[in-house]
Parts: C-alpha cells; sequence; structure tokens
C-alpha cells in the first residue's frame, strides 16, 4: 500500500492510498450508495469501532475509460468528529482511494478545496 499525505492550514488534509484489489471492478460492488455503505460499514467504522460514519452523498462519474465513486461521509469517535470526502476507482485489479478529511469544524472552510482535489483524481493510463 502507498499513502500520500496532504496538508491544509495545518490539518492532516488527505491521503491517497492504493490497494491491491483482486476481484471484480467497482461496479461489481454495487453503484455508489450501496458500495459506500459496505466500505463505511466494513473498513470505516466497522462493528464493534467505537466509530460512527454517516453517509451524506454518493456519486459515480467517469472518464471515459474509468469509473470513480465519490463518496461524502462523516466520521465520530469519541475523541474526534472529521467530515471526509473519498474517490474510489480500480484499474488493473487495484482499487486506488484517495480521502480528503478535516475536523468537521473546519468543513465549511476546507470545502471547496476538497471538492477540487476530488474532481481532479483521475487514474492514468500507462
Amino acid at each position: 500500500m502507498s499513502v500520500l499525505h496532504l496538508w491544509i492550514g495545518g490539518h492532516e488534509a488527505s491521503d491517497t492510498q492504493i490497494v491491491s484489489f483482486h476481484g471484480p471492478g467497482l461496479q461489481k460492488i454495487g453503484g455508489p450508495q450501496e458500495a459506500g455503505e459496505r466500505i463505511l460499514n466494513k473498513f470505516i467504522a466497522p462493528e464493534g469501532s467505537n466509530k460512527v460514519a454517516t453517509l451524506l452523498t454518493a456519486q459515480q462519474r467517469s472518464d471515459g475509460s474509468n469509473l470513480y465513486y465519490t463518496l461524502e461521509f462523516t466520521v465520530k469517535g469519541p475523541t474526534f468528529f472529521r467530515h471526509n470526502l473519498s474517490v474510489y476507482s480500480t484499474s488493473n485489479n487495484l482499487l486506488f482511494s484517495l480521502n480528503a478529511q478535516s475536523p468537521e469544524k473546519e468543513w465549511s472552510r476546507v470545502q471547496n478545496d476538497f471538492i477540487e482535489i476530488a474532481n481532479s483524481f483521475k487514474l492514468l493510463s500507462t
């Protein structure tokens, strides 16, 4: 797994993860809403994690070569409340994700920047 961290205004804003993905393409796990719920319930805030994740929006886009799911969600834990904007795509049996996050109280300040970051996320052909 590879991780890239981006800091905006002194806060960790995003990380990009490249994870080996052996299985069907993104569509095979469902549409954006279904996939978003699965991701939140299985990976972000699984049962027993003491976290609550709430999916706010789930959208799909395509660049002609790849399908992308963009998820906006919040995650609340015992000591934090964060707002996230994530993008997921698959290519060559790899799952790529970008996650921009901020404390919930900072969301209105960084929201437009995060939307621009998410919209710019694109897999390049090799």
